[in-house]
């Protein structure tokens, strides 16, 4: 999806910076796109080209949580129990939020349960503009179903659709908040 937009957005005119976590697709030609391999990565990207970002699109599903501890050998198997510690990833959006200013900002929710509320909760809470609620089945899909919802709560529910038409879609909804 955020292959999608960049591309939708260069098309519109727009200067784009992709940042961009490990993926199969190749960067977009004609678009700046720094890749970066972990949460704290790319909060350290987003941090840094924030100062000349006017839109923010945030469609990166960011784990929450990372292993505390990295081996840099392979981990013998054997019939010892295992646990994984786990450690807090950055909020990139929720920081990035505090230093919003006049930007607008538009995110997207993966939701399989109370879908509307919790995106409504994302979206306050973050300081979305609008934020996009997509389902998980077309995660892997080039056509998504979803629902668009503004700060001003106004629910849309949108017929499926490829991704490019999406993110048409949303940045024409982005222009009219410029």
């Amino acid at each position: 999806m955020g292959y999608a937009i960049a591309e939708s957005a260069r098309a519109k005119g727009y200067k784009v910076i992709l940042i961009s976590g490990p993926t199969a697709f190749k960067p977009p030609a004609g678009i700046k796109t720094i890749a970066v391999t972990s949460a704290r990565d790319m909060e350290k990207q987003c941090l840094k080209h924030f100062k000349e970002a006017v839109i923010v699109i945030a469609v990166a599903a960011v784990s929450d949580y990372r292993p505390k501890h990295f081996l840099k050998t392979k981990m013998k198997s054997g019939k010892q129990k295992l646990s994984i510690m786990l450690s807090r990833n950055p909020d990139i959006i929720g920081k990035l939020a505090k230093i919003k200013g006049q930007r607008i900002f538009a995110g997207f929710a993966l939701e399989t349960g109370n879908s509307i509320d919790n995106a409504e909760a994302k979206l306050k809470k973050k300081k979305l503009d609008i934020i996009i609620l997509n389902s998980p089945e077309t995660i892997e899909s080039d056509s998504v179903r979803a629902t668009m919802i503004n700060k001003a709560g106004k629910i849309t529910k949108l017929q499926p659709m490829k991704k490019s038409a999406l993110a048409y879609k949303l940045l024409n909804e982005i222009e009219k908040l410029l």
